[in-house]
């Protein structure tokens, strides 16, 4: 069980026919609610602090409680290749034709660019878009033989930026197009949302942007490829320029290496 903070889960779980109901101890029901024990479920301390990645480590604590002796002894066996993202020929057929029509082979790299982020955004731990079209438009100048794809999604996709080596990838509600177009990238820039952790399963270079309260607990890096994520830390908006400035100079940095 993974979402161990809500009552309402909890209750969900104890109807499902299992042997077993495994959760994570949530100090949150015990601090908001009172709550020690729950009937019919079993929970343990995960202590988070000996940890480097937070939320997938806590879940992989949830499967070794099923039985530790076996977990322990062939976890090196897993090859974790098997749970690389796929996608369908649909899929592949679909960003073909999008990347064929802006004429992708033009250019020597293809780099993805990720804007938006509505819980960074609400908690105001991510630039605003006026800021990230000029880190777009900074590096599309410096770097006019890569393509530059900004990653939009239905609810944003009236977002529009015309520029010879910029495009906007409108993508539809199916997830796997944007599975499909992220394996294709040489380089995600990206706020901490969603996009980070699929370019991660994929092994795609990424730097991000992330709140530095949870920089353990959702920043990439976990699958074995290669990402930077730069804390932002609490009223970092003071020295916004600051950190606009080191993520662009990161950028460059990882742009000339490539």
């Amino acid at each position: 069980m993974i979402n161990h903070n809500s009552i309402n889960t909890l209750k969900i779980a104890k109807t499902i026919l299992a042997k077993r109901r495994i959760a994570t101890f949530s100090q949150t029901l015990m601090l908001k609610n009172g709550i020690f024990f729950v009937s019919k479920i079993e929970r343990f301390i995960n202590p988070y602090w000996r940890q480097s990645h937070m939320e997938i480590q806590r879940y992989i604590n949830l499967v070794r409680e099923i039985d530790h002796k076996i977990f322990d002894k062939n976890y090196h066996f897993i090859d974790f290749n098997q749970i690389r993202l796929k996608t369908s020929k649909i899929h592949k057929d679909y960003i073909d034709k999008v990347l064929q029509n802006i004429k992708y082979k033009k250019y020597d790299k293809i780099i993805g660019i990720c804007p938006f982020s509505q819980t960074s955004m609400r908690k105001d731990m991510n630039f605003n878009l006026n800021e990230w079209l000029k880190i777009v438009n900074i590096l599309s100048n410096k770097f006019q033989n890569y393509l530059f794809l900004i990653l939009s999604y239905p609810k944003a996709n009236n977002f529009d930026c015309q520029k010879n080596n910029v495009f906007v990838f409108k993508n539809n509600n199916d997830l796997l197009n944007l599975v499909e177009i992220t394996s294709r990238l040489d380089l995600l820039l990206s706020s901490d949302t969603g996009n980070v952790h699929i370019a991660d399963n994929l092994k795609i270079p990424t730097l991000e942007i992330i709140s530095k309260k949870t920089y353990n607990q959702w920043r990439g890096g976990w699958y074995g490829g290669y990402c930077k994520a730069i804390p932002l830390p609490y009223k970092w908006n003071k020295n916004k320029d600051k950190y606009l400035d080191k993520f662009i100079s990161e950028s460059i940095l990882i742009l000339n290496k490539l």
